[in-house]
């Protein structure tokens, strides 16, 4: 008889222990993997935007206990939805998600094309999609209901990004109110936000100042876009139609596109926007007018104050009061931050004690009326956030609250009889007395924001 020795029959108990512990591992490996990652949330992964996915996706519940983690065995993927946190780049989240550094490094250069992350704010949200292996299926940036990227791994090893269509509901609404004690106030009444009665107000701005010539029972009306989405109010749009009935007068506004650039003009065809804004700022409160003679609040003596102030919260935007062109910005004494422009006509205008100024504002550079210069501040020699605005013709100062408002355009022919056509559906609507009604919805798809969005 034939005996086995030991190590004849090594070979036999090698490949019996590898058949064993493959099998002991395999199921060791699933029940890891349905420990690791249980529903924390019901997700639907169809029309999700997702994200890179981590290497080490074992420890991103326990690292991470906000992220809504699901798996997808018919999709053979998990979905990570998370969001920036206070004081964190997106780069560190991805990080905090155990996320391997080559793939992080590659998402942040390919999104980084399209997305400046230097800008971006926590809660803003990010979804990545992993394949078992590890490996980035997808993942979604959205900074903002409008701004929504989409990167993707392609066939070559190389990643793909693309900008996501969104779908809204655009409404086209009419608004009425009565002002009781500012228009401010009816605004708010009548739910609208700040952004909203600061374009109204900014409409008439040639023509009605709304902290002096506003009294009780004054009524203002307004069409206007709005956008939402899922019924959630996502911000406004352009202002269709304007019109306010009060003690100084009765004005209406229709926007018309002229040469391709959109201005209001009233019923008549006479555009709205004139040689002058009656003032800088849309809404304000007047401390001190024009004088010869005035006691300084801080140096204490008697001298010339050729401008107005216009007292308004700090950050209030500043806008150009005519077309023209930066004479000086920067630092000048007593004013502080002040922007000088030069128009045509041999004016100039001044804007003084602001806190900031406006994107591109440059010596040289051309502005339009209306463009915002800068913010209100308290710059320089100031009791407090104001602006010091003033206006010197042919180099004497005037009073700005004095100078003749003449209309920049006025339709006339063809041109006047289409605006004419073009208007008279909408002003029919001023006819109804309702404080809210819904004209029209439609359903549109944008990517990036929508036209005339006003915030």
């Amino acid at each position: 008889m034939k005996f086995f020795r030991p190590r004849d029959l090594a070979p036999f108990v090698v490949f019996f222990c590898c058949v064993e512990g493959a099998s002991f591992l395999g199921e060791g490996l699933r029940k890891t993997l349905d420990e690791t990652f249980p529903s924390i949330h019901s997700v639907s992964c169809e029309g999700l935007n997702p994200s890179p996915p981590p290497n080490l996706v074992s420890s991103l519940v326990s690292s991470a206990p906000d992220p809504l983690v699901h798996k997808d065995p018919l999709e053979k993927e998990t979905v990570i939805q998370d969001a920036l946190r206070t004081g964190e780049t997106f780069s560190q989240a991805l990080a905090r998600l155990q996320l391997d550094y080559s793939i992080r490094e590659s998402i942040i250069e390919s999104l980084s094309r399209h997305i400046n992350f230097r800008t971006c704010r926590p809660g803003e949200r990010f979804t990545l999609a992993i394949d078992y292996a590890g490996q980035l299926l997808r993942c979604t940036y959205e900074r903002n209901p409008f701004e929504i990227y989409t990167l993707k791994s392609a066939d070559d090893e190389s990643y793909q990004v693309s900008k996501e269509p969104v779908h809204l509901d655009k409404e086209v609404v009419k608004i009425s109110g009565t002002i009781e004690d500012s228009l401010f106030d009816a605004f708010h009444r009548a739910g609208m936000s700040d952004r909203l009665v600061t374009a109204y107000a900014r409409i008439f701005s040639s023509r009605i100042d709304f902290n002096r010539e506003v009294r009780g029972g004054d009524r203002f009306s307004l069409v206007f876009e709005r956008f939402s989405q899922e019924g959630s109010l996502l911000g406004y749009g352009r202002i269709l139609a304007a019109k306010f009935e009060g003690a100084s007068g009765e004005y209406e506004a229709y926007l018309h596109t002229v040469d391709g650039e959109d201005r209001y003009f009233d019923g008549s065809g006479k555009d709205l926007a004139s040689s002058f804004l009656r003032s800088p700022l849309p809404v304000f409160r007047i401390t001190s007018s024009f004088s010869n003679s005035r006691l300084h609040p801080i140096l204490g003596v008697h001298r010339p104050h050729h401008g107005i102030d216009l007292a308004a919260p700090i950050g209030t935007p500043v806008m150009a009061a005519a077309d023209g062109s930066v004479e000086y910005v920067g630092w000048q004494r007593g004013y502080g931050r002040i922007v000088i422009l030069k128009h045509a006509g041999g004016y100039e205008t001044y804007y003084a004690h602001l806190s900031r100024f406006g994107t591109g504002i440059k010596k040289g550079a051309h502005v339009k009326q209306g463009q915002v210069i800068g913010g209100v501040g308290a710059s320089g020699l100031a009791t407090g956030p104001h602006l010091d605005y003033r206006v010197k013709q042919n180099g004497t100062f005037v009073d700005p609250l004095k100078i003749e408002a003449l209309p920049r355009t006025v339709l006339a022919g063809a041109a006047r009889q289409k605006f004419l056509a073009e208007t008279k559906q909408i002003a029919q609507l001023f006819m109804d007395d309702a404080p809210v009604r819904v004209v029209r919805v439609e359903n549109i798809t944008v990517k990036g924001y929508p036209k005339g969005w006003a915030g």
